[in-house]
């Protein structure tokens, strides 16, 4: 393989490819502004940490608990189910914190499995938990696919026009 093929091979890669590790896609619908697709990832910390607040602050659902709920039913555990119940066998998925509750609790929706849907929770400000978040994918327009596509097509066009005149063609 040339050396300027696997340049090419390795720009799309890096284009084709935007999605973080350990990141799910979601696709909201019926929510107005909120439609689209969403990648979500977790972040871990107390309920009342004031830096995740700032991170809470700035989700699609926040202060909403009807998004924060949809949200959570749309991912239905995708992020896993890494936080534990005060109940013998059960565990949630990460939570959707919509609302500070108060000086000590936050509130927000996570997703129970053994019931198949999500319920309205109160987070201790004492203990660590995971939370989502999430950031909407922006997929490029057909234009800027063409435009990369040209791109290529010169590239190309030049290097074959630079080997002819290297060969004595012109």
């Amino acid at each position: 393989m040339t050396k300027a093929k696997s340049t090419y091979l390795a720009l799309i890669a890096v284009l084709v490819s935007p999605m973080a590790a350990n990141a799910e896609l979601i696709e909201i619908t019926g929510a107005g502004d909120a439609d689209g697709l969403w990648e979500l990832s977790i972040v871990f910390g107390l309920a009342t940490d004031p830096a995740l607040i700032d991170i809470f602050d700035d989700q699609v659902w926040w202060g909403d608990s009807a998004l924060a709920e949809l949200f959570s039913n749309t991912c239905m555990g995708c992020l896993g189910l890494p936080n534990p119940s005060p109940f013998p066998g059960l565990s949630y998925g990460a939570y959707f914190a919509y609302q500070d509750y108060n000086d000590t609790d936050s509130l927000g929706w996570g997703y129970q499995p053994n019931t198949g849907f999500s319920i309205d929770w109160i987070f201790g400000g004492e203990f660590t938990w995971s939370f989502a978040t999430a950031s909407r994918v922006t997929v490029p327009e057909p234009g800027s696919f063409a435009l990369l596509g040209i791109g290529l097509l010169g590239m190309r066009a030049a290097k074959h026009n630079k080997e002819g005149r290297k060969k004595g063609h012109r």
